[in-house]
């Protein structure tokens, strides 16, 4: 299938790989394997913060060609920040998540829960969900906002957490080594006691 360029945020490994494929020069040969190391998704280019936060997670050399495909390779994690800019959900925490971000999470292929959306955009009205998904309960979500399958309630709340507990841990280490499916063994078990990424575990 071809790339999809306007969802980096759901790339998988194998689509990054493609991404690298796409730019001129012998990038995906060169890098293909230092990038599959790094685990490295569409979400998780999405939380490099600069060059040397990708050259330190993937690895370069020092001479100049490397550093010239560095900058390259850069440059193109940075247009798709911009592309994605509104909608990129893991650029910020959940408390912080505008309409467009909630939407965009709603709609993600682990949430897959884009047939309440209208509903949500019905009863919250306004631009602040984070204010509400901070606090929200199970019983909310089925009475008020009408999710009445509880494997969807599940998924709901299972998918918010994954989205603090790897926005937490990239910040704290510096690199998301792959959002969902997901975030790091160390940091879900770090997060079953009382999770400071604000969990939504024990609402439910």
């Amino acid at each position: 299938m071809p790339l999809d360029m306007s969802q980096p945020l759901h790339w998988d490994a194998e689509d990054v790989q493609k991404w690298l494929g796409s730019f001129k020069g012998k990038f995906q040969k060169l890098y293909g394997k230092k990038f599959a190391d790094a685990q490295l998704t569409g979400a998780s280019l999405l939380q490099l913060e600069s060059a040397n936060d990708l050259a330190s997670t993937v690895g370069f050399g020092s001479k100049k060609k490397d550093q010239k495909d560095l900058r390259t390779i850069w440059q193109g994690i940075s247009k798709l920040k911009d592309k994605t800019k509104e909608n990129n959900y893991l650029s910020c925490p959940v408390s912080e998540w505008d309409a467009t971000k909630f939407q965009a999470w709603l709609h993600s292929p682990d949430v897959d829960l884009g047939q309440h959306a209208e509903r949500f955009k019905k009863v919250h009205s306004g631009d602040n969900f984070g204010a509400l998904l901070e606090s929200i309960t199970d019983e909310e979500l089925e009475n008020t906002f009408l999710v009445s399958d509880p494997s969807e309630r599940k998924t709901f709340f299972d998918q918010l957490e994954q989205v603090n507990v790897a926005f937490s841990a990239s910040k704290g280490k510096g690199m998301l080594s792959s959002v969902f499916g997901g975030a790091s063994k160390e940091a879900k078990d770090e997060d079953d006691g009382d999770s400071a990424a604000g969990s939504v575990r024990g609402r439910r």
